[in-house]
């Protein structure tokens, strides 16, 4: 099994070790499952509701590119939702290490889970740089996870809810109390993509000034930022590796090809 910290260790839920010293009530916590035999990150939430509510999002939407939910479990003086363990890097903590290729890929994966959440009526309404992780070495359409799901919801009319989300990552029309809509998360892929210090690109720098437009309806859709993305995610020609943190080559024609005729 592998050791998860040389400190002493605690079980909870009587299969989740831990570190025993590890806050109890923060509010992620990084365990092992020794059942699974798999690394995991146990949710605590005082809103066992919502808390419940993220659980059966993710495990009614089901996709590569988001965590997977394992299980949930209220005992112990706790309520966990389990997921697994995204390893790898946020983009966070990548501000200025990518290139325009890898940083259009990365936008290519975040667009594509945004469109599997709302083809079905769920929208994120929190993407920022902590919450889309890189990982090195995953096959294609794995290398980004689209994380933390507590905010989602399946619909929200004008009014209707409190704005949620992080600054500045949050649409003007989600601040005002207006119906919130796919073009929301856009501009938080939009937000998320200008604050990573985007290298001096032409079509990338519209296209995020698009994304972050103040009016939701001149924001792209997602196959036309798909289709912008595309192009400059295909490396230039002669160019040699470099620092590749995202697996090559991407299945960038595949890409193109599902959403060329896409409205």
């Amino acid at each position: 099994m592998t050791a998860i910290s040389s400190e002493p260790l605690r079980l909870v839920h009587g299969r989740y070790l831990m570190a025993a010293g590890a806050d109890l009530r923060a509010r992620v916590t990084a365990a092992f499952d020794v059942r699974r035999r798999r690394h995991v990150v146990l949710k605590r939430g005082a809103d066992a509701a919502a808390l419940a509510e993220e659980f059966r999002l993710l495990r009614a939407h089901e996709h590569a590119g988001l965590p997977q939910a394992l299980d949930f479990h209220v005992g112990d003086g706790r309520c966990d939702l389990v997921e697994e363990r995204a390893l790898g890097t946020p983009l966070s903590a990548l501000h200025g290490a990518l290139g325009p290729a890898e940083l259009a890929l990365v936008a290519v994966r975040v667009a594509e889970v945004l469109a599997f959440l709302h083809r079905t009526g769920v929208f994120h309404r929190d993407v920022k740089p902590d919450h889309v992780f890189l990982r090195a070495g995953a096959s294609p359409g794995e290398e980004v996870k689209l994380v933390d799901l507590d905010l989602a919801v399946r619909a929200v009319v004008a009014g209707a809810a409190p704005p949620a989300g992080t600054e500045p990552f949050i649409a003007p029309e989600v601040l005002a109390g207006e119906e919130v809509g796919p073009a929301a998360d856009f501009f938080g892929l939009g937000a998320t993509l200008a604050a990573l210090g985007p290298p001096p690109d032409p079509a990338f720098t519209a296209l995020i000034a698009a994304l972050c437009a103040q009016d939701p309806r001149a924001r792209p859709t997602t196959p036309e930022a798909v289709r912008a993305l595309v192009p400059i995610a295909i490396p230039e020609p002669g160019a040699g590796p470099g620092r590749s943190i995202l697996p090559r080559p991407a299945p960038l024609a595949a890409i193109m090809e599902r959403w060329a005729a896409a409205a």
